[in-house]
């Protein structure tokens, strides 16, 4: 779940996805909050570290819409 929450969070802060437009797909629920978790905290730290301002902004957006991107189980 690290490297698929770090990896779908560089896609949101690059600009090459909207959190609308993903979707992430686990085996078990307690791997799908995992995973969730881990992606706010990843924006969460760009937010308050990254000196790109477009990358901040694109990552306060992304937090301030995470509850659209799909997190589940299959």
């Amino acid at each position: 779940t690290e490297s698929l929450s770090r990896r779908m969070a560089e896609g949101l802060l690059q600009g090459v996805y909207e959190p609308a437009q993903m979707a992430a797909v686990t085996f078990t629920r307690k791997a799908a909050a995992e995973l969730r978790g881990r992606l706010q905290i990843v924006l969460e730290q760009a937010l308050r570290d990254d000196p790109d301002r477009e990358r901040r902004a694109r990552a306060e957006l992304a937090l301030s819409h995470l509850e659209q991107i799909f997190v589940g189980t299959i």
